[in-house]
């Protein structure tokens, strides 16, 4: 199961436009109106759950990639020092 399925909303949503496309003829009908609210609420639930997951999953790709920028600079390091004494053995 992907982190977007995780991010579905209890509630079965709409296709996107379809609250703004129908509210003229949704303020004439208050129970129309109260579900259109409902479905545009979850699908900002949803968009916000998975927003903020991607969030999350960048942080911790930042992360891992400044710890493996740490570990290429470390391993370079320990590369220069062993040219440096494999050149003064040389000589």
């Amino acid at each position: 199961m992907s982190t977007l399925d995780l991010a579905r909303p209890a509630i079965p949503t709409a296709p996107p436009g379809y609250v703004a496309a129908a509210m003229p003829a949704l303020a004439a009908d208050p129970a129309a109106l109260k579900h259109a609210a409902l479905v545009a609420s979850a699908q900002a639930a949803a968009a916000s759950r998975v927003a903020w997951r991607a969030y999350e999953h960048s942080q911790r790709a930042r992360t891992a990639a400044l710890g493996l920028a740490q570990a290429a600079k470390e391993a370079a390091d320990l590369a220069a020092e062993a040219w440096e004494r494999y050149e003064q053995a040389a000589r």
